[in-house]
């Protein structure tokens, strides 16, 4: 997940621009610092940093996002490969004759209880 909060951190910061809606919040941020008693050169770094943790935390939801994704593919292969599974073991079993017993086998056992019966 970090690896790939990584490659969204870059591709969204590609995207912070001059132009673009968190560039322009910049000068905005800078303002509010240096109303708050920081230096031009302080408000600005500090502005810096606003945005740069606000593109990372997106990257790390946009990261979180994509482990959700392929979780989510994968339990539901797991699930249908379960199902798949089960449907063939017990056609496997009804084809062999191992579903019920016997005719006769239930009547000897009924009729009596007290002698052992060995099954191979």
């Amino acid at each position: 997940m970090q690896t790939q909060s990584k490659v969204h951190y870059s591709h969204l910061a590609e995207q912070v621009t001059v132009t673009s809606p968190l560039g322009q919040l910049l000068p905005r941020i800078s303002a509010f610092f240096m109303e708050h008693g920081a230096s031009a050169e302080a408000a600005r770094r500090a502005a810096l940093q606003v945005i740069a943790g606000l593109v990372q935390r997106q990257a790390t939801v946009l990261a979180i996002q994509d482990a959700f994704f392929f979780a989510a593919i994968f339990v539901g292969v797991a699930l249908i490969a379960t199902l798949l599974v089960r449907e063939k073991r017990a056609s496997t079993q009804r084809s062999h004759g191992m579903g019920a017993p016997a005719e006769g086998v239930e009547e000897e056992l009924s009729a009596s209880p007290d002698k052992a019966v060995e099954v191979f």
